[in-house]
């Protein structure tokens, strides 16, 4: 499209002529003078064309008129056709290949007839209000959560001065309590060393009057007299030496000192600060009844699994780019095998892993994926694009993990021991989550703050610190199996002994069986929704049958 700055008439242009456009043509995205728009609408060719005011064209931010009408996939060829089964615009060369050719298909002029008087077009228009109208919420929500940060901020440092406060005031009472036991101890210490003094004192007392008593008797004794009384003293002396002797032994230096734990600095602290992440209350606001559910699950193709392996036994699948990766559980298998197929149905390859792989899940926005193996206790890294296997890593615990799930930035693994284990991207343990419920034996992480997982009887949806949001049990659904979630969050699940599958809102309820026996459905196990391709697989029949639906 021309910009504001080169707005001369583009079919003058190329006769080498400068005329200052005032016309638009949204067919042949041209802009045009006056007269060439005259000559433009009296030719057969194009006098069906739409022609707009050049300003009015302009007028709209990133014009929508523009490319609309060409293929992406086939430059240069324009769109003509409507395949209604896959909800898909097509050109000729779209047309020519194998998807569309037993499609149910309407030319665009038949389709765009009246369209902007539609439902259909109103309900887009409805849906473009209620999405600004939600973004504008959030965005509200967004600044008024900066704003209650702040206060969270004050609050916080007051917090921490009061507590800060508490301590010093405890200090204070521990400093007076153990002032308290220095006096005490004090006291009792000088009596003991003050009554052993008093005792030396007084022994000494006695030791010199026997002094004074032999320099008396060598001074005017006779030896007899000395001779007895040194006899006498050595009786007494001894005694004295032997009391000196025990109580030189029991005597203590004593003293008194301050001993500080440690672990006492270390541990000592104010606190900590966090951030929480809450469940954000903002909701998007549709309603049930705006949604447009898929009406029509229409069997594209049906592929015998044992046909590639007699003992095929497909647990768990998923979508990674145009492929589709499923886990072939033979627990007896001496190779075990993710299968590779084209999203149609074709099979591609297989990828040998180190056990039996019961489920398998995506990291979002990567060419890897990663495989729970119940038999090995472990999980097991995959390259899609190279299709080849990576890391093993052990479990903790000694039940068996099946359940297995990925968010951006966490794995989920769920036990037989009713625990899930978060892992990061790099196989390293986070946390764990005990759950209420039965044993896990399919998960599916449905946003970064809950999870939905099967336990044989009903369908759990839990947040990450283990509270149960909602339970869903039904008399029509019988040992449910794997769960798939839609573009609009409704969960799909396979009923195994029910040989249905149900279709439940967000919240939980019941919506519908949208496919049951008639349909071919026969003990259900995995089921993958792309979203991309608005595509169902279904692994059927226990597990030897895959069943490709497409959705609209």
């Amino acid at each position: 499209m021309a910009t504001a700055a080169s707005w001369s008439c583009e079919p003058c242009s190329q006769r080498k002529k400068k005329t200052e456009a005032s016309k638009w043509c949204t067919d042949c995205e041209e802009s045009m003078c006056q007269t060439c728009t005259d000559c433009h609408l009296s030719m057969k060719a194009t006098k069906r064309h739409h022609i707009i005011d050049l300003q009015v064209a302009h007028s709209c931010h990133s014009n929508p008129l523009t490319g609309i009408q060409f293929c992406e996939k086939h430059e240069g060829h324009p769109f003509e056709y409507f395949c209604k089964d896959h909800n898909a615009i097509c050109c000729n060369e779209c047309m020519s290949t194998k998807l569309h050719r037993s499609c149910k298909i309407h030319t665009i002029k038949t389709c765009s007839k009246n369209v902007k008087t539609s439902q259909n077009f109103k309900d887009v228009e409805t849906e473009i209000d209620h999405a600004i109208e939600t973004l504008t919420s959030i965005s509200e929500d967004r600044l008024a959560n900066t704003t209650s940060i702040k206060g969270n901020v004050e609050d916080v440092k007051k917090s921490i001065k009061r507590f800060k406060s508490n301590i010093l005031q405890h200090l204070d009472t521990l400093e007076a309590a153990i002032f308290q036991d220095l006096d005490r101890m004090q006291e009792e210490m000088s009596i003991k060393l003050n009554d052993e003094k008093d005792q030396a004192e007084t022994d000494k007392e006695v030791v010199s009057v026997y002094k004074k008593q032999i320099q008396f008797i060598s001074n005017h004794g006779s030896d007899k007299q000395a001779f007895l009384f040194m006899h006498k003293l050595k009786m007494a002396l001894h005694n004295l030496t032997n009391q000196q002797i025990g109580k030189i032994a029991r005597m203590r230096a004593l003293s008194i000192e301050h001993t500080i734990p440690e672990e006492l600095l270390s541990c000592l602290t104010l606190g900590s600060v966090v951030p929480k992440d809450n469940l954000c209350t903002e909701k998007f606001k549709l309603h049930v009844e705006d949604f447009k559910f898929y009406q029509n699950f229409h069997l594209h193709k049906k592929v015998d699994m044992t046909a590639i392996d007699k003992q095929a036994f497909i647990t768990g699948m998923a979508v990674s780019g145009d492929k589709l990766l499923l886990c072939n559980c033979d627990w007896n298998h001496h190779m075990p095998q993710v299968l590779v197929f084209k999203k149609s149905g074709e099979y591609l390859a297989n990828i040998e892993v180190k056990g039996a792989p019961w489920d398998i899940a995506v990291l979002p926005r990567t060419d890897q994926a990663v495989v729970v193996l119940p038999n090995t206790n472990s999980i097991q890294f995959i390259d899609t694009l190279k299709q080849v296997s990576g890391r093993e890593i052990k479990m903790a615990g000694s039940d068996e993990k099946r359940g297995i799930a990925a968010t951006d930035d966490k794995i989920f693994v769920g036990g037989m021991d009713r625990i899930v284990y978060i892992l990061d991207h790099d196989g390293n343990l986070m946390s764990t989550i005990f759950s209420r419920g039965e044993k896990f034996c399919y998960l599916l992480s449905v946003s970064n703050c809950d999870l939905v997982y099967s336990d044989f009887s009903s369908i759990h949806r839990i947040k990450l610190d283990g509270s149960e949001v909602y339970s869903y049990k039904s008399p029509n659904l019988r040992n449910p199996k794997k769960i798939a979630t839609d573009q609009l969050g409704n969960l799909y699940v396979a009923g195994k002994d029910s040989h249905n599958i149900h279709r439940i809102t967000p919240d939980g309820t019941f919506l519908d069986i949208v496919l049951t026996e008639v349909n071919g459905i026969h003990h259900p196990r995995a089921m993958y929704f792309d979203n991309s391709s608005n595509m169902l697989f279904i692994s059927n029949q226990s597990g030897k049958e895959l069943l490709i639906f497409n959705c609209t």
